[in-house]
């Protein structure tokens, strides 16, 4: 059962985290509702190891910043292992409010 080894060559290319990537992933997290903001920064030159990510949702009003953290990485559970660093600033609406 090895036949499907040429005709997916490029898996690799699929195997890449993208910002679209994370950022579709975090708008759709059930715990992460509801995402007002969400950037996402490839810091690695197109190569998918870097990220820095900024998130602003509802959810994370009153939760401790571990918890912000880790609910993120939960959401990203597929893609944190594709990542060599992530870098994250998880707001609350008034925060980020208050930034801007």
């Amino acid at each position: 059962g090895h036949d499907h080894g040429h005709e997916h060559g490029h898996t690799h290319a699929e195997d890449k985290v993208t910002e679209a990537r994370i950022e579709g992933k975090l708008r759709a997290s059930p715990s992460l509702q509801e995402v007002l903001h969400c950037s996402v920064v490839d810091e690695s030159d197109g190569c998918g190891s870097k990220f820095a990510l900024v998130v602003v949702s509802t959810a994370f009003t009153g939760m401790p910043l571990l918890k912000r953290h880790r609910t993120v990485n939960e959401a990203l559970a597929a893609e944190i292992p594709l990542i060599h660093a992530i870098q994250m600033k998880t707001l609350t609406k008034e925060q980020w409010e208050s930034k801007s």
